[in-house]
């Protein structure tokens, strides 16, 4: 390696890459810091080190930690939102539309493991404004649920939307929950319980019908 003129090696950085690429590498590594050490214990300094660059490079790409990490955290919600919300639209059937929506959120959770851990730790972070987020999407997924209960069962604009955060939040509980803690339940048994216990609790609302009488 020829010397530099004050006789030292030349030690060249990281590769020099297109920005939109190195953008992306700075959101992978980020992504990886705060899998594992949260919001708060994450710094730009160990980002910018799993990155593989320095500190003045990572602030040309993001503002601070806190844009960093709502682009990162708004980017998994609005995937998960998009994944549920997407088969409402292509189910009718009642139960159909339930087992659909039970199979999404839990197919999310189980494969996109990175994004279901920053949205389920996220409400743990000490700034309000990312724990909005998350609350923002219980909040949403919950009415269209109610629109749903709304259309598909003889009740009230005010059961339905207790319905529908009923249902949100015993989607986001339970599913965090069998994610976050070792468990032998399979994916399909998780779906198949909730589903049953999602629809046969909506549908008590009404008569039994026949086919579903003991």
């Amino acid at each position: 390696m020829k010397p530099t003129p004050r006789g030292r090696p030349f030690k060249s950085g990281t590769p020099r890459l297109p920005r939109a690429q190195r953008r992306e590498s700075l959101i992978r590594a980020a992504i990886a810091c705060f899998v594992e050490r949260g919001y708060d214990a994450t710094s730009m300094d160990s980002i910018a080190e799993q990155g593989g660059v320095s500190k003045p490079v990572l602030y040309q790409h993001f503002d601070s930690k806190h844009d960093l990490y709502m682009e990162i955290l708004l980017t998994a919600v609005n995937q998960l939102r998009e994944r549920v919300t997407a088969v409402l639209d292509n189910t009718e059937a009642p139960y159909d539309r339930v087992k659909a929506v039970v199979t999404a959120y839990f197919t999310f959770v189980d494969e996109e493991c990175d994004a279901s851990k920053l949205i389920y730790t996220a409400a743990l972070a000490s700034d309000q404004q990312i724990f909005s987020v998350v609350q923002s999407l219980t909040h949403s997924l919950a009415h269209e649920f109610a629109d749903n209960i709304a259309a598909s069962a003889d009740v009230d604009k005010p059961t339905a939307e207790l319905l529908g955060f009923g249902l949100a939040g015993m989607l986001t509980t339970a599913s965090e929950k069998w994610f976050s803690e070792p468990n032998d339940i399979a994916r399909d048994t998780a779906i198949k319980s909730l589903t049953k216990l999602s629809f046969f609790g909506i549908n008590s609302l009404e008569e039994e019908p026949a086919e579903y009488e003991a």
